[in-house]
C-alpha cells in the first residue's frame, strides 16, 4: 500500500511541475509575441498610402493561409481599411515628423469596396493633412 501511495505522490508532482513549466513557456510566449519593435519614424518623413487595394468600410475579415485560400476568396483580400488610413491621415496631420503625403496607385469604385462615402471621408482626412500646411504628392 505505501509503494501505491508512492506512486500517486510522484505522479501528482510530475503532472504539477508539467503544469507550471507549460504556464511559464506560455507566458513566455506571449511576452515575446507582444512585443513589438519600436518604429522610429525620421524628420521630414512622408505618409505613404499605397492605393492599389479597394478602400473598404472594414478590412477583410479572413487572411488567407495558402494560394489556395486567396483564389477561393477571389483574391481580394488586401484591402486597406478605411478607417486606418483616415486616422493615419489625421495622425500625420499633427506629427511634425511628418513632412507630407504620399498617394500611389490608382482608386478602385467598384461601388463595394470604396464607394463614394468611403471616398469622401477619404478626401476629408487629406483636407485635414492640407490645412496642417503638409504637402499631398499623388502618383498613379
Amino acid at each position: 500500500m505505501k509503494q501505491f501511495f508512492t506512486n500517486v505522490a510522484a505522479n501528482l508532482i510530475t503532472i504539477a511541475l508539467l503544469v507550471v513549466v507549460v504556464i511559464v513557456l506560455g507566458i513566455g510566449i506571449a511576452a515575446a509575441a507582444g512585443r513589438g519593435d519600436d518604429i522610429s519614424v525620421p524628420d521630414n518623413a512622408l505618409l505613404v498610402v499605397d492605393l492599389n487595394h479597394p478602400l473598404a468600410d472594414r478590412a477583410a475579415e479572413h487572411s488567407p493561409t495558402t494560394a489556395l485560400d486567396d483564389a477561393f476568396a477571389g483574391g481580394d483580400m488586401n484591402r486597406l481599411s478605411l478607417r486606418s488610413a483616415t486616422v493615419a491621415l489625421r495622425h500625420a496631420a499633427t506629427d511634425d515628423r511628418i513632412a507630407g503625403v504620399l498617394l500611389r496607385g490608382t482608386v478602385a469604385t467598384d461601388g463595394v469596396s470604396s464607394g463614394y462615402g468611403a471616398l469622401a471621408e477619404f478626401r476629408s482626412a487629406l483636407d485635414s493633412v492640407r490645412r496642417a500646411g503638409k504637402r499631398i504628392h499623388a502618383y498613379a
